[in-house]
């Protein structure tokens, strides 16, 4: 049978091959636009489920005040992040970022610019699958002025990854490197070329109003929170419970101020306030693939053409079907 097919196929390109060769030419076009918006779309719906449990972090975000005056934060206070571990069972582990102003850094003989550093807490590799190559992943800090490089920052300082005990200084304060961890992926939302211990941030709060330490401040609303739920948790009853405790120990309504939680896996595409116009344009571009690999620029009669063609659409409701639920 499928010898027969391709006779019938060499026959008629070489009975029609001016007409052949177009139509033969316009599903190759159609083709290799479609698998780059495939690869495209794939990138895109790829973002963070490199991580080991990426469907079950949360971001948690803050909504503030109501009606016109309404407004969603990425981030929230960092006492949730305390909150959450103590009083809510679904709560598996919960880390805190925030992220540190700009400095200039110096390895003894040259003073570089550092714009990408963020204070974390050591949770921080539990709860996200970032490789760690050198230092202890259990333990990434060793004490407060222990910092974690990225391959790229510690062959930019000194030429090589082996940095582990090396030192970095500021103006103020004396850095030692305890750990190397890998380049950030490319399809990760959370980069950073340099990771501070947030007990370093800790000890040097000076305080906000009647609050003394960052356990207890809900008035900074500066930190991005993620937590990981157990299996089978409701973010919504979570966020439920935070909302609750928060509002009660600040004495606030809970229709004023209250939290919500964001899966890891759509945050590259979906807005803190529950815009989706980054995911649908992306799905718009899907439908664009599925259009040019599925336009009949062929009679039929060229069959492995057609079975590329047929490959493509399979990949592509595939991909759609895998992500469509995760995104919205």
């Amino acid at each position: 049978m499928f010898r027969n097919y391709v006779k019938t196929a060499w026959r008629n390109l070489r009975k029609n091959k001016f007409y052949t060769g177009i139509n033969i030419f316009g599903l190759a076009i159609g083709l290799a636009v479609g698998i780059m918006i495939l690869l495209w779309v794939q990138d895109e719906f790829s973002y963070d489920s490199f991580h080991r449990n990426a469907d079950s972090i949360y971001k948690i975000n803050s909504h503030i005040g109501s009606g016109t005056s309404a407004q969603v934060w990425q981030t929230s206070p960092s006492p949730l992040a305390v909150f959450s571990k103590q009083s809510i069972p679904e709560v598996a582990e919960a880390v805190r970022m925030k992220e540190r102003e700009p400095q200039l850094l110096s390895n003894g003989k040259t003073k570089i610019p550092e714009t990408n550093c963020s204070y974390v807490d050591p949770s921080f590799f539990k709860v996200f699958s970032f490789e760690m190559l050198k230092g202890d992943i259990a333990k990434p800090f060793k004490d407060d002025n222990s910092i974690v490089v990225t391959t790229s920052t510690a062959i930019k300082y000194f030429g090589t990854e082996d940095v582990l005990g090396k030192t970095l200084s500021n103006d103020k304060e004396r850095y030692v490197i305890t750990g190397v961890v890998k380049d950030f992926p490319q399809n990760s939302t959370i980069k950073y070329a340099m990771l501070f211990p947030m007990s370093l941030y800790a000890k040097n709060f000076g305080g906000n109003f009647n609050w003394k330490t960052i356990d207890e401040d809900l008035g900074n609303y500066n930190f991005l929170v993620y937590l990981q739920l157990q299996p089978n948790a409701s973010p919504g009853v979570v966020a439920q419970k935070l909302t609750k405790i928060f509002t009660d120990k600040k004495n606030e309504d809970p229709k004023n101020n209250f939290f919500t939680l964001q899966s890891l896996r759509s945050l590259h595409l979906v807005g803190a306030d529950g815009n989706t116009a980054a995911l649908q344009m992306t799905r718009i571009f899907l439908t664009i693939a599925i259009i040019e690999t599925d336009s009949p620029r062929s009679s039929g009669k060229i069959s492995m053409a057609r079975v590329a063609h047929v490959a493509t659409i399979k990949g592509i409701a595939t991909l759609l079907r895998q992500n469509t639920a995760r995104m919205t």
